[in-house]
């Protein structure tokens, strides 16, 4: 087990050598923590890895109040974003067209993740409605789509057709009628209120 650190001075006191020797010895560590993870930074921005620096970056700047690592970080972290942002959205329209909705869902929210859009966010939903097996996240999607473009027809059907698919049919009718008085010559607001309508006349 460590040793435990020493006792505090008395007030007044000279400074006790050994708390000194153990403050240093603290120091010394925390440090050596920080050139680790800052070479592995280093190293993996030389290979081009922006993801896995701004990791280390964020490792360092946890053990370390340092402005100059902080400033490495934040212009790491940008750089990261943005190539998870595009590398994500390559591979989920790739995915789209070839109607592979679950790895589509997927890329798009890991895009969204990393730099929140509201298209972004209404293509995963859209894809996840679609793959079927995770509504709840589509919805989740899908409102942080409409709460950034509440006018935005498109995306009030789209989270009318998650509710409809989750069987909520009540937001859905709710989010068809918003779309239909935002866009009325929508064919997609036209549509869902459509099946609104007729899975509500199949209820009764």
């Amino acid at each position: 087990a460590p040793a435990p650190a020493p006792s505090p001075s008395r007030p007044g006191a000279a400074p006790d050598p050994l708390l000194r020797m153990y403050a240093d010895k603290q120091r010394r560590a925390a440090q050596e923590r920080v050139d680790v993870f800052v070479r592995a930074a280093k190293e993996a921005l030389d290979r081009d890895d922006v993801v896995t620096a701004a990791q280390n970056y964020r490792l360092a700047v946890q053990c370390s109040d340092d402005p100059a690592l902080r400033a490495a970080l934040d212009a790491t972290d940008a750089t990261a974003r943005a190539r998870v942002r595009e590398k994500s959205l390559a591979g989920a329209r790739v995915a789209e067209q070839a109607a592979r909705w679950g790895e589509a869902g997927a890329k798009y929210a890991r895009a969204y993740g990393a730099h929140p859009e509201a298209w972004i966010a209404e293509r995963a939903a859209n894809a996840l409605r679609l793959e079927g097996a995770d509504l709840h996240r589509a919805a989740q999607l899908a409102e942080q789509a409409v709460l950034a473009e509440p006018q935005n027809a498109a995306y009030r059907v789209t989270l009318g057709e998650v509710y409809f698919d989750a069987g909520l049919f009540a937001r859905a009718a709710g989010e068809a009628a918003r779309a239909m008085a935002i866009a009325p010559n929508d064919p997609r607001a036209s549509g869902l209120s459509k099946k609104v309508a007729a899975s509500s006349q199949r209820g009764r």
